[in-house]
């Protein structure tokens, strides 16, 4: 991932990571995701219903600049 800073072009980060990539069928995450905000799945079936995955960055190096 590399994200440059809209106010400063030499604001910089760049992150190199391992990607995991998993199904979440049971909406396991996005139930545990949207119970911090007072809501559950039966509240947000429309979003529910969408096909869900997690996806994990193990980050192997990581530089700032600016």
């Amino acid at each position: 991932m590399f994200s440059i800073d809209a106010n400063n072009p030499f604001r910089t980060l760049e992150v190199r990571a391992a990607v995991e990539i998993v199904d979440d069928a049971a909406r396991t995450f996005m139930a545990r995701i949207i119970g911090t905000y007072g809501q559950s799945l039966e509240t947000m079936a429309d979003q529910a219903a969408e096909e869900r995955v997690v996806v994990t960055f193990r980050p192997a190096r990581v530089r700032a600049q600016g």
